[in-house]
């Protein structure tokens, strides 16, 4: 059983929607304004896989955002915990 330790920032630009469907109201629905999409992202990930036999991994990572500037009105993220599997076939 091998151990991986990881560690890296990672950084989201999304860019604001462009164009509109009319038949949507932003008044009635505040998810139709597509000023309320789109902004900026700074996360620090940190993680650890364990490499099973046959072709197996199971990983944990903490994310913790250090930065964010969202456009609109938009919750912003917070921090999350990531388990996965993997099997490589």
């Amino acid at each position: 059983m091998d151990l991986v330790l990881d560690a890296h920032i990672s950084y989201m630009w999304q860019n604001r929607i462009s164009g509109f469907d009319e038949r949507l109201n932003s008044n009635i629905v505040p998810t139709a304004n597509t000023n309320n999409y789109g902004g900026k992202n700074l996360d620090i990930n940190v993680g650890v896989s364990w490499l099973l036999p046959y072709r197996n991994k199971i990983s944990v990572s903490y994310v913790k955002p250090i930065w964010q500037n969202v456009r609109g009105i938009q919750l912003q993220k917070n921090e999350q915990i990531n388990l996965s599997w993997e099997i490589t076939l």
